[in-house]
């Protein structure tokens, strides 16, 4: 899951699990009149072991009390944050 808001000059972000983003900027045309673009910022993948995710959950109590330990719970608490002038 990802959220994005601009406020004024920057842009926040949180973002949760394999979803991701790139900011990406415009350079300066080339002579040819071809433009590129720069990695400004990125995301990074949240996962608890390879092919597991975080993920949104909410798991009812009867069913945490049968799975235990087992089952894990992300909430937005666990959101990587990113701040970009």
């Amino acid at each position: 899951a990802m959220i994005a808001r601009l406020k004024g000059n920057y842009l926040d972000v949180a973002g949760l699990g394999d979803s991701g983003f790139m900011l990406l900027r415009p350079n300066a045309p080339e002579a040819d009149g071809q433009r590129t673009f720069s990695i400004v910022g990125r995301s990074r993948e949240q996962q608890h072991a390879f092919n597991y995710p975080f993920q949104l959950a909410r798991i009812p109590a009867k069913l945490q009390e049968m799975l235990g330990d087992s089952a894990v719970q992300d909430t937005a608490e666990h959101c990587a944050r990113y701040e970009f002038p």
